[in-house]
Protein backbone atom coordinates (compact mmCIF):
# COMPACT_ATOMS: atom_id res chain seq x y z
CA UNK A 1 0.00 0.00 0.00
CA UNK A 2 2.91 2.50 0.84
CA UNK A 3 4.27 1.49 -2.64
CA UNK A 4 0.92 2.34 -4.75
CA UNK A 5 0.34 5.99 -2.43
CA UNK A 6 4.42 6.65 -2.89
CA UNK A 7 3.49 6.09 -6.75
CA UNK A 8 0.44 8.12 -7.19
CA UNK A 9 1.23 10.80 -5.35
CA UNK A 10 4.66 11.07 -6.99
CA UNK A 11 4.63 10.09 -9.83
CA UNK A 12 8.51 9.64 -10.00
CA UNK A 13 10.12 7.53 -12.96
CA UNK A 14 13.54 6.22 -13.61
CA UNK A 15 13.53 9.76 -15.75
CA UNK A 16 13.00 11.59 -13.09
CA UNK A 17 16.32 11.13 -11.12
CA UNK A 18 19.59 13.11 -11.45
CA UNK A 19 23.07 12.47 -12.14
CA UNK A 20 25.39 12.08 -9.31
CA UNK A 21 28.11 15.03 -9.49
CA UNK A 22 31.73 15.58 -8.04
CA UNK A 23 32.44 14.82 -4.27
CA UNK A 24 30.36 17.77 -2.24
CA UNK A 25 29.52 16.05 0.81
CA UNK A 26 25.99 15.51 0.12
CA UNK A 27 24.74 12.38 0.44
CA UNK A 28 23.43 10.47 -2.83
CA UNK A 29 21.34 7.09 -4.19
CA UNK A 30 22.33 5.37 -7.36
CA UNK A 31 20.22 2.49 -8.61
CA UNK A 32 20.79 0.20 -12.36
CA UNK A 33 17.98 -2.44 -13.89
CA UNK A 34 19.58 -4.78 -15.36
CA UNK A 35 22.33 -3.52 -18.24
CA UNK A 36 20.23 0.10 -18.19
CA UNK A 37 21.17 3.23 -17.31
CA UNK A 38 22.46 4.19 -13.76
CA UNK A 39 20.55 6.92 -12.36
CA UNK A 40 21.15 8.66 -9.10
CA UNK A 41 19.70 10.88 -6.91
CA UNK A 42 21.22 13.47 -4.72
CA UNK A 43 20.29 14.82 -1.25
CA UNK A 44 18.01 17.56 -2.05
CA UNK A 45 17.28 17.12 -5.45
CA UNK A 46 14.12 17.10 -7.18
CA UNK A 47 14.08 13.24 -7.33
CA UNK A 48 14.45 13.70 -3.34
CA UNK A 49 11.15 14.06 -1.65
CA UNK A 50 12.68 13.35 2.15
CA UNK A 51 13.17 17.37 3.19
CA UNK A 52 15.09 16.12 6.24
CA UNK A 53 19.07 17.66 5.34
CA UNK A 54 21.26 14.23 5.13
CA UNK A 55 18.46 11.77 4.11
CA UNK A 56 17.26 10.59 0.55
CA UNK A 57 13.96 9.26 -0.05
CA UNK A 58 12.60 8.51 -3.70
CA UNK A 59 9.96 5.60 -5.70
CA UNK A 60 11.33 4.39 -8.88
CA UNK A 61 8.60 2.53 -11.70
CA UNK A 62 9.98 1.41 -14.78
CA UNK A 63 12.18 -2.02 -16.66
CA UNK A 64 10.32 -4.45 -14.37
CA UNK A 65 10.16 -3.12 -10.94
CA UNK A 66 8.41 -0.83 -8.53
CA UNK A 67 10.46 -0.19 -5.42
CA UNK A 68 10.77 2.56 -3.38
CA UNK A 69 14.55 3.43 -1.44
CA UNK A 70 12.03 4.54 1.73
CA UNK A 71 15.67 5.83 3.46
CA UNK A 72 19.00 6.38 2.19
CA UNK A 73 20.34 8.38 5.82
CA UNK A 74 24.23 9.62 6.73
CA UNK A 75 25.29 13.26 8.16
CA UNK A 76 23.66 15.01 9.77
CA UNK A 77 20.45 13.24 9.91
CA UNK A 78 22.29 10.19 11.44
CA UNK A 79 25.72 9.94 12.97
CA UNK A 80 28.28 12.64 12.27
CA UNK A 81 31.31 13.16 9.87
CA UNK A 82 33.82 12.25 13.06
CA UNK A 83 31.16 9.04 13.56
CA UNK A 84 29.86 8.04 10.08
CA UNK A 85 26.88 6.17 9.73
CA UNK A 86 25.23 5.48 6.24
CA UNK A 87 22.20 3.79 6.12
CA UNK A 88 19.65 2.18 3.28
CA UNK A 89 16.25 0.93 3.40
CA UNK A 90 15.04 -0.27 0.26
CA UNK A 91 10.90 -1.79 -0.48
CA UNK A 92 9.21 -2.67 -3.72
CA UNK A 93 7.89 -5.57 -5.91
CA UNK A 94 8.58 -6.91 -9.77
CA UNK A 95 6.02 -6.64 -12.00
CA UNK A 96 3.77 -9.73 -13.08
CA UNK A 97 5.23 -11.78 -16.14
CA UNK A 98 7.07 -14.88 -15.98
CA UNK A 99 10.59 -15.96 -14.95
CA UNK A 100 12.67 -13.80 -13.29
CA UNK A 101 13.53 -10.19 -13.11
CA UNK A 102 16.26 -7.84 -14.00
CA UNK A 103 19.28 -7.69 -11.37
CA UNK A 104 19.05 -4.51 -9.63
CA UNK A 105 21.28 -2.89 -8.12
CA UNK A 106 21.82 0.24 -5.53
CA UNK A 107 24.16 1.90 -3.84
CA UNK A 108 24.38 4.91 -1.54
CA UNK A 109 27.53 6.90 -0.53
CA UNK A 110 28.63 10.02 1.51
CA UNK A 111 31.79 11.75 1.51
CA UNK A 112 33.14 14.11 3.76
CA UNK A 113 33.90 11.57 6.99
CA UNK A 114 37.04 12.74 9.38
CA UNK A 115 37.94 9.68 11.21
CA UNK A 116 41.76 8.89 11.50
CA UNK A 117 43.06 5.91 12.00
CA UNK A 118 42.28 2.25 12.96
CA UNK A 119 38.55 1.81 13.58
CA UNK A 120 35.61 -0.62 13.38
CA UNK A 121 33.13 -0.67 11.61
CA UNK A 122 29.40 -2.40 12.43
CA UNK A 123 27.96 -3.54 8.78
CA UNK A 124 24.27 -5.22 9.35
CA UNK A 125 22.48 -6.63 6.32
CA UNK A 126 19.34 -7.73 6.24
CA UNK A 127 16.32 -8.90 3.50
CA UNK A 128 13.50 -10.30 3.17
CA UNK A 129 13.12 -12.43 -0.26
CA UNK A 130 9.78 -13.54 -1.74
CA UNK A 131 8.88 -16.92 -2.40
CA UNK A 132 9.68 -18.59 -5.46
CA UNK A 133 6.65 -18.69 -7.35
CA UNK A 134 8.10 -21.00 -10.80
CA UNK A 135 9.55 -23.44 -8.06
CA UNK A 136 12.73 -23.31 -9.72
CA UNK A 137 16.22 -23.26 -8.65
CA UNK A 138 17.10 -21.75 -5.47
CA UNK A 139 18.48 -18.58 -7.30
CA UNK A 140 17.27 -15.39 -5.87
CA UNK A 141 20.73 -13.51 -3.86
CA UNK A 142 21.40 -10.51 -2.41
CA UNK A 143 24.84 -9.51 -2.62
CA UNK A 144 25.96 -6.76 0.12
CA UNK A 145 29.19 -4.95 -0.15
CA UNK A 146 30.83 -2.45 1.77
CA UNK A 147 33.54 0.04 0.76
CA UNK A 148 35.80 2.82 2.34
CA UNK A 149 37.72 5.19 0.16
CA UNK A 150 40.33 7.52 1.32
CA UNK A 151 40.36 9.74 -1.95
CA UNK A 152 36.93 10.90 -0.80
CA UNK A 153 35.15 10.01 -4.03
CA UNK A 154 31.31 9.26 -4.18
CA UNK A 155 30.50 5.73 -4.86
CA UNK A 156 34.89 4.85 -4.76
CA UNK A 157 35.76 1.52 -3.97
CA UNK A 158 39.04 1.91 -2.63
CA UNK A 159 38.76 -0.63 0.11
CA UNK A 160 36.41 -3.15 0.64
CA UNK A 161 35.62 -3.61 4.14
CA UNK A 162 33.19 -6.22 4.17
CA UNK A 163 30.39 -7.88 2.19
CA UNK A 164 27.53 -10.61 2.69
CA UNK A 165 25.80 -12.78 0.12
CA UNK A 166 22.42 -14.24 0.79
CA UNK A 167 20.96 -16.90 -1.05
CA UNK A 168 16.81 -17.75 -0.91
CA UNK A 169 16.39 -21.00 0.33
CA UNK A 170 12.84 -21.71 1.28
CA UNK A 171 9.55 -19.82 2.37
CA UNK A 172 10.65 -20.67 6.11
CA UNK A 173 14.23 -18.67 6.26
CA UNK A 174 13.37 -15.84 3.26
CA UNK A 175 14.27 -12.97 6.06
CA UNK A 176 17.52 -13.33 6.82
CA UNK A 177 19.94 -10.88 8.44
CA UNK A 178 24.17 -10.66 9.81
CA UNK A 179 26.24 -8.26 11.61
CA UNK A 180 29.74 -8.06 10.71
CA UNK A 181 32.29 -6.47 13.00
CA UNK A 182 35.00 -5.09 10.93
CA UNK A 183 38.10 -2.90 10.91
CA UNK A 184 39.22 -0.13 8.73
CA UNK A 185 41.99 2.64 8.58
CA UNK A 186 40.32 5.41 6.96
CA UNK A 187 42.90 8.48 6.84
CA UNK A 188 40.78 11.35 7.99
CA UNK A 189 39.12 12.64 4.38
CA UNK A 190 37.12 9.55 3.10
CA UNK A 191 33.73 8.06 1.93
CA UNK A 192 31.67 5.37 2.45
CA UNK A 193 29.45 3.69 0.13
CA UNK A 194 27.49 0.74 0.43
CA UNK A 195 26.12 -1.76 -2.40
CA UNK A 196 22.90 -3.80 -2.48
CA UNK A 197 22.69 -6.42 -5.37
CA UNK A 198 19.06 -8.29 -6.24
CA UNK A 199 19.34 -11.15 -8.71
CA UNK A 200 16.98 -14.16 -9.54
CA UNK A 201 13.91 -12.50 -7.95
CA UNK A 202 10.70 -14.13 -9.43
CA UNK A 203 8.53 -11.79 -10.85
CA UNK A 204 4.89 -10.59 -9.33
CA UNK A 205 6.20 -10.68 -5.88
CA UNK A 206 7.82 -8.55 -3.37
CA UNK A 207 10.80 -7.70 -1.45
CA UNK A 208 12.73 -5.28 1.27
CA UNK A 209 16.35 -5.02 2.20
CA UNK A 210 18.42 -2.74 4.79
CA UNK A 211 21.95 -2.01 5.06
CA UNK A 212 24.06 -0.30 7.93
CA UNK A 213 27.26 0.84 7.80
CA UNK A 214 28.70 2.64 11.35
CA UNK A 215 31.61 3.23 12.98
CA UNK A 216 31.78 1.77 16.52
CA UNK A 217 32.87 4.46 19.20
CA UNK A 218 35.70 4.11 21.10
CA UNK A 219 35.88 2.75 24.78
CA UNK A 220 37.13 5.85 25.54
CA UNK A 221 34.74 7.90 23.90
CA UNK A 222 31.66 6.08 25.96
CA UNK A 223 34.03 6.21 28.94
CA UNK A 224 33.76 10.10 28.38
CA UNK A 225 30.35 9.91 27.70
CA UNK A 226 29.31 8.29 30.53
CA UNK A 227 31.51 9.92 33.09
CA UNK A 228 29.37 13.31 31.22
CA UNK A 229 26.05 11.45 32.34
CA UNK A 230 27.46 10.54 35.78
CA UNK A 231 28.44 14.33 36.23
CA UNK A 232 25.35 15.62 35.36
CA UNK A 233 23.29 13.28 37.70
CA UNK A 234 25.68 14.63 40.29
CA UNK A 235 24.85 18.27 39.62
CA UNK A 236 21.00 17.95 39.60
CA UNK A 237 21.03 15.83 43.05
CA UNK A 238 23.38 18.40 44.37
CA UNK A 239 20.74 21.42 43.21
CA UNK A 240 18.35 19.29 44.58
CA UNK A 241 19.35 18.73 48.39
CA UNK A 242 20.38 22.53 47.98
CA UNK A 243 16.29 23.67 47.58
CA UNK A 244 15.34 21.35 50.39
Amino acid sequence: MKLKTAAAALGLGLGMAVSAGTADAALVISYQIGGGAVSSCADGAACDFNTIEGAVSTFVTGAGYNFFIETAQSYPAVGSQALPVLRMAVEGNTAPGTGDAPTLRLMATQTGFTTLGTTPFDLASTVNFPSELDNGALQATATYSYYLDNSNTEFGTGTQIGSETFTYNGILTSAQSTNQLVSANPDGSFSLTSMLVLSGIDRGTGFNANSVVSAVPEPASLALLGMGLLGLGLTRRAGRRKAA
